[in-house]
């Protein structure tokens, strides 16, 4: 009897330490809050092999969470994840464009959860500035050695590239100077009044910028491992980033008035009006050229989808 005790606890043990117990996550969740037992590389040697690995990884559930893989900007990395069975409650993951691995049994997903490259809501205008391309959604890449139960949505789509700043305007170009005084001497008109100074042109517009390139949809690999393929409950999309639209070029500066004439005195006055040769205004400058608008852009490159049966040895 004692012996029999002693292998039901041994088995007991056995069984508690191949089964880890689930893990649930919520809120904001980064990859320092996920246990080294389930970042570890499974081993691929055999299909047994493989399901004691995510068996010993245990069950990851994200309830009301957001996984940030990497904060934007950071750079493209691979993560690998390993468990028994992922489920997504009303949870967000975010790659940010990085390479996601997971390893699993079983990944259960629901209508208010995704598996996304990019959230946009989470990003501004300083993050991203003007003209920048679009970033590549990445690579997502599920192996199973059971199912898909959802739906599971996947979105890979590329990250939008970013407007144009329009040129800045020309400036306005100076008023003409005044003309030249009359002058008077005992009584006797030495030189009428002068015509006004031109205005000059105005400045040129500025050049438009350019618009930023629409990033590539993401690769979405789906592979079984000894077990039939089945996808009916995966929704995934993998369109191109839009490209953004080119900035207008500036308008041109507005021309400078003419200057007025100089001041009249008495005697030429009436010498101005005897020959009707009043001086007048100069003449004003021409408006500026508009300035070019930016270059046009490229939409992203639609991504691509496969999924495969791999037999591994028992």
């Amino acid at each position: 009897m004692k012996s029999l005790i002693a292998v039901l606890c041994l088995l007991s043990s056995s069984i508690a330490l191949a089964q880890e117990p689930e893990l649930t996550l919520g809120g904001p969740v980064t990859l320092e809050r996920i246990p080294e037992r389930m970042l570890r590389g499974p081993d691929l040697s055999s299909h047994s092999a493989l399901i004691a690995a995510q068996n010993a990884a245990g069950d990851l559930t994200l309830d009301g969470a957001t996984f940030t893989l990497s904060k934007p900007g950071e750079g493209a990395r691979p993560v690998l994840l390993v468990v028994r069975k992922l489920e997504l409650k009303n949870s967000t993951l975010i790659t940010n464009g990085n390479h996601l691995v997971i390893y699993a049994h079983e990944i259960v997903g629901n209508n208010a959860s995704r598996i996304t490259a990019f959230d946009e809501s989470a990003t501004t205008a300083m993050d991203r500035p003007s003209g920048a391309a679009g970033a590549a959604a990445g690579k997502v890449d599920l192996f199973l050695t059971g199912r898909v139960a959802g739906p599971l949505f996947v979105d890979l789509s590329g990250q939008d590239g970013q407007h144009g700043v329009d040129g800045r305007p020309g400036a306005a170009g100076a008023k003409g100077p005044r003309g030249r005084n009359a002058k008077a001497r005992w009584g006797l008109c030495r030189s009428g009044q002068g015509r006004g100074g031109n205005g000059e042109n105005g400045g040129a517009g500025g050049r438009g910028g350019d618009a930023g390139a629409g990033g590539n949809g993401g690769l979405l690999t789906v592979t079984f491992y000894n077990t039939p393929v089945e996808v009916a409950e995966l929704r995934y999309t993998l369109d191109g980033g839009d490209a953004g639209t080119p900035g207008k070029g500036g308008v041109g500066g507005p021309g400078g008035r003419g200057g007025p004439p100089g001041k009249n005195t008495s005697p030429c006055k009436q010498l101005d009006a005897l020959f009707g040769l009043p001086p007048g205004h100069g003449s004003n400058g021409q408006s500026g050229a508009n300035g070019e608008n930016g270059k046009s852009a490229a939409a992203g490159s639609k991504g691509q989808f496969t999924a495969s049966r791999v037999e591994l040895p028992k």
